[in-house]
């Protein structure tokens, strides 16, 4: 019985040695962070490899979690110590805001078989807040609310539209930093209301640019 428990444990401590030689494909990178600066249509990435094994690794297949992702190898088949790359694209289109895409290798090796890569991208824009709404309930004080606002250097802050019949708006520039300060509250409104508080940022060359966002009582 214990020759026969020790024949098992060294058959299995020899397919666990198998499977390690073959966990091989060695990225220098599996994560990319990084922030996409305004107007970015497409973002070229690259995941780089080798493979330190003793044996040929093929990578059959590569998955994206999104279609605006693309990713492909340089080839099908690394050979021992041969260095590779995962070279793909991220399609901006009219995303906003922080994109966590995932791009999976499926390979024919036994201890690698899926392999994960992910890129964590924000796409920052000219005008951000740190809210895109603020709610107030009809029939509890109207407290004020903050909200800051950031402006990227290029641009410079203009002007707020909104509905001054409805809500009072204190506004604190911090030139230094670009980044506005605004105070908001309601003035005595016994209706579920909507509006859009418009914040309007402009170049040196007079083009625009409006950011949005949404006060309402309910």
């Amino acid at each position: 019985m214990i020759h026969m428990y020790k024949k098992l444990l060294a058959s299995g401590l020899f397919l666990l040695t198998s499977v390690l030689l073959y966990a091989n494909l060695i990225f220098e990178q599996t994560v990319i962070n990084e922030n996409l600066p305004i107007k970015t249509t497409n973002f070229n990435f690259s995941f780089k490899f080798k493979n330190t094994g003793k044996t040929p690794i093929a990578i059959m297949d590569i998955q994206t979690s999104c279609g605006c992702t693309v990713a492909k190898s340089d080839k099908k088949t690394y050979l021992p110590n041969e260095k590779g790359e995962i070279k793909g694209v991220f399609s901006v289109g009219d995303r906003k805001g922080v994109q966590n895409k995932t791009i999976v290798l499926l390979t024919n090796n036994l201890g690698q078989s899926q392999i994960q890569l992910d890129l964590n991208l924000k796409i920052l824009q000219a005008i951000e807040s740190s809210a895109s709404i603020l709610f107030w309930k009809i029939g509890k004080p109207f407290n004020e609310k903050e909200i800051e606002v950031t402006i990227v250097p290029q641009y410079k802050f203009s002007r707020l539209i909104y509905d001054k019949n409805k809500f009072n708006i204190i506004t604190n520039n911090d030139n230094e930093s670009n980044k506005i300060r605004l105070t908001v509250k309601p003035l005595d409104i016994k209706t579920a209301f909507r509006d859009t508080l418009k914040v309007v940022a402009e170049t040196t060359n007079g083009s625009e640019l409006i950011h949005s966002i949404y006060l309402v009582l309910k």
